[in-house]
């Protein structure tokens, strides 16, 4: 999976949240283009979404992986505005 930061053109989008109801902090989305290249492999970034879900977790946020379709990753981590400060 190639990273947003490695390409010009890939956006990261930050929203601070504050009259949502539901959430008031935080939301960052990462949308990635996967490549696959047949000639390298690709170390798999499974083990570090799992490490930053967990430290997420103790602060009150959350991080998700989707799938968008077969070239597609999302990323979106939400950080609440009372752990903010």
């Amino acid at each position: 999976m190639k990273y947003s930061g490695e390409r010009a053109n890939e956006k990261i989008s930050i929203a601070f949240l504050e009259s949502d109801k539901d959430k008031k902090g935080i939301l960052i989305r990462i949308k990635n283009k996967i490549e696959n290249d047949k000639t390298n492999v690709l170390e798999s970034a499974g083990q570090g979404l799992r490490i930053h879900s967990a430290l997420l977790k103790i602060f009150g946020g959350y991080l998700t992986l989707e799938f968008l379709n077969a070239n597609t990753a999302f990323v979106e981590i939400f950080l609440p505005e009372d752990r903010i400060d």
